[in-house]
This record gives C-alpha cells, sequence and structure tokens, in this order.
C-alpha cells in the first residue's frame, strides 16, 4: 500500500510512523503538522490504509522485542504481559501457575507473584 503513495511527505509519514509507532514523531519525520496527517486520514484512502498498516508493523516490532526479553533473557515481567497479549493470562496468575507448574516463573514466591501481577495488572 505504502508503495502506492507518491506524495513525498506522506511517504515519509509512513515511514516515520512504521519506526515509531507514534503520530508526533511521524508527522516531525515528514515534516508537517499534527492536522495535516488528520486531514490526510480523512480525505485519503489509500494514505489511511497504509498508516494503519504501518501501526501494526511497528505493533509487530514491539512484539517480537517483548518476545526475545521473555524468552531470552528470562525477563517475568515481559513474560507476563506476552502471555497476557497472547490472551494466555488472567486475574488468577496464583491459580494458573500452580496449576500449571509454569517453567520460569514458578521460582518466584507466592508474595512475588503477587507484586509481579499487580505491577502488570494495575
Amino acid at each position: 500500500m505504502a508503495s502506492e503513495i507518491r506524495h513525498p511527505q506522506k511517504r515519509a509519514f509512513i515511514a516515520g510512523y512504521r519506526q515509531s509507532g507514534n503520530i508526533r514523531a511521524a508527522c516531525e519525520a515528514a515534516g508537517i503538522s499534527r492536522p495535516s496527517y488528520y486531514v490526510w486520514m480523512e480525505n485519503d484512502l489509500v494514505f489511511a490504509a497504509a498508516a494503519r498498516q504501518a501501526k501494526e508493523e511497528f505493533g509487530d516490532l514491539l512484539e517480537a522485542k517483548l518476545s526475545q526479553m521473555a524468552m531470552r533473557q528470562d525477563n517475568v515481567t515481559a513474560l507476563i504481559v506476552a502471555l497476557k497479549m497472547a490472551g494466555r493470562f488472567n486475574d488468577r496468575i496464583d491459580q494458573r501457575i500452580e496449576h500449571s507448574g509454569a517453567v520460569g516463573v514458578s521460582r518466584l514466591t507466592t508474595e512475588q507473584r503477587a507484586a509481579v501481577a499487580q505491577a502488570i495488572l494495575g
């Protein structure tokens, strides 16, 4: 989709948005105002589709980084967030850990598991 966009500032916005996932940063990279972005989103269906795709691609990058942190660095917080994003984690963390014998997380004390769950779930 982005390849269909000929306008150089629109292309620059899409590239910046794909890298940052942030509208403000992408507008700055493209040298446009934030209102211009919203006008384009409303009036240019090809641009709007490319912007949505760029946002999805940025989300994919974040998800990949989170997975790396969870698996390679044995980062418990990243692991819980990744599980939650995958729909495999709920408010009953202690019950799931005790029933499943989850590898890596089971080394935590009950108090530590509760503190991690509280930090993630708010």
